[in-house]
C-alpha cells in the first residue's frame, strides 16, 4: 500500500501487506514506520517494480 499517513501504513501491516510511505503528501512526517519510503513518484515506481512478494 502506498500512502502518506500512518493509517495507510497500519492498514498494510494489519493485512499482511507492504507499505511504501511517500514524503510528498500531506502526512509526509508520518511515514517513518513504512517498510519503504519514497520521495518521488518515480521512486514509488522503482520500489513497486523491485519488490517481490
Amino acid at each position: 500500500m502506498v500512502g502518506d499517513r500512518t493509517s495507510y501504513i497500519e492498514a498494510a501491516s494489519h493485512n499482511g501487506g507492504i507499505s511504501i510511505g511517500v514524503t510528498y503528501g500531506f502526512g509526509k512526517d508520518e511515514v517513518s514506520l513504512a517498510n519503504y519510503v519514497a520521495n518521488t513518484l518515480q521512486e514509488v515506481e522503482k520500489l513497486v517494480t523491485d519488490i517481490t512478494i
